[in-house]
């Protein structure tokens, strides 16, 4: 493996490449924002919710690079396997666990205004969409491979560790028991994924898990890959480089269309991005996803990830219920209705809503669980 790669990716080092952390955080919160409802048609653009989905594509393949670089060369018993799943486990499920308990209170504090006070939700009954065998289903991680229209409920980023999850146990067997062909099959893998994904439709909700399953093995095995092409080259490139991806990224947000070709070409544009990184000299762009607020939301890009819909659905309601806003139905959903200014200012105390419970989830929750789940593992 390549020492100044590797080096940085020990799982326990306390250093991290910090501009992989900050294109996290950068992505965790453009997920956010693409989720940020219409409360104003002028504030919001549809295209934002096709720009957030794009970004959980770049978790998978930063995740693919990330874990290969770190232990590829690792995991050379069953042991270590399933000790690098329980740390994998240490460090999701509490932050998935603590707001699939806040949508569950959602769903009660739904059903309790609906029996006693005659009060309804303005988009879905008590237990309807997120009912109790989806509950369930997310308790054990497993609501995409239900295969059952459950995939979004409760938290629903939360789908994209579902997923994630089973790709870290599949990618532990690969590299455990494959040894040098490891490479070879996560080669394979986009291949027949993105071949798979072209003949998917992403409005057919039997469909869905299938897209999402075949997302994450395209991305986080492109991520493997382009771990393995940086540590084999291991040499410096121009940081012009970076600068000429960066660009290409943002042309591609501009011009993007829906078709299937525009997901491969997300997929090798999130490669070229995380390469031209970590293998070029130092430049501009290296500097400025160095600077301390951006590899800060990259500190808390998971808590931010998994957070950010409940403090929408408690601004939502604070709208609705205190302030009385009117109702306006868009794409089938009913969203409080406001001014431009109203909307502005409504995002603005969502961001530091969201930005300040993520940290706080961070600091109290996902490190010192997460510190504690490398203890327990050491002594396995």
């Amino acid at each position: 493996m390549n020492k100044s790669i590797n080096a940085v990716l020990k799982p326990s080092s306390k250093s991290k490449i910090e501009e992989l952390e900050s294109i996290r955080g950068i992505a965790a919160f453009e997920v956010f924002y693409g989720h940020i409802p219409a409360w104003n048609p002028i504030l919001h653009n549809a295209d934002n919710i096709g720009a957030a989905a794009s970004m959980v594509d770049l978790f998978f393949v930063l995740s693919g690079f990330v874990i290969y670089t770190a232990y590829a060369e690792k995991l050379t018993s069953l042991k270590e396997v399933f000790r690098f799943q329980f740390l994998r486990f240490g460090r999701l499920y509490p932050v998935h666990l603590i707001f699939l308990f806040f949508f569950l209170a959602v769903e009660i504090i739904k059903y309790v205004l609906q029996v006693k006070y005659g009060v309804s939700a303005p988009n879905n009954q008590a237990f309807t969409d997120s009912g109790w065998q989806a509950f369930f289903e997310n308790l054990l991680l497993i609501q995409v491979l239900s295969f059952d229209g459950n995939q979004l409920s409760f938290n629903g980023p939360s789908w994209s560790i579902s997923v994630e999850f089973y790709m870290y146990l599949l990618f532990g067997f690969i590299v455990r028991y494959l040894g040098k062909l490891k490479i070879f099959i996560f080669a394979l893998i986009p291949i027949i994924s993105i071949l798979v994904l072209a003949n998917l439709s992403v409005d057919n909700t039997q469909h869905l898990s299938y897209v999402f399953i075949f997302r994450c093995l395209a991305g986080f095995s492109i991520g493997c890959c382009t771990a393995y092409a940086a540590n084999i080259l291991n040499y410096k490139i121009s940081s012009v480089y970076v600068t000429l991806t960066v660009a290409c990224m943002l042309i591609f947000y501009v011009f993007k269309g829906d078709g299937a070709e525009n997901g491969v070409l997300f997929f090798l544009l999130c490669s070229l991005l995380i390469f031209s990184i970590v293998s070029s000299e130092e430049g501009v762009i290296k500097r400025i996803l160095r600077l301390n607020i951006l590899t800060w939301f990259g500190t808390i890009s998971y808590t931010l990830y998994m957070s950010h819909m409940a403090m929408i659905w408690i601004v939502n309601q604070f709208l609705r219920f205190v302030l009385k806003k009117p109702e306006n139905v868009i794409n089938g959903f009913s969203t409080p209705d406001l001014s431009v200014n109203e909307s502005l200012i409504a995002a603005i105390v969502l961001i530091l809503m969201v930005l300040i419970v993520s940290h706080l989830t961070y600091s109290f929750v996902e490190h010192p669980l997460r510190m504690k789940s490398r203890k327990i593992a050491a002594g396995f």
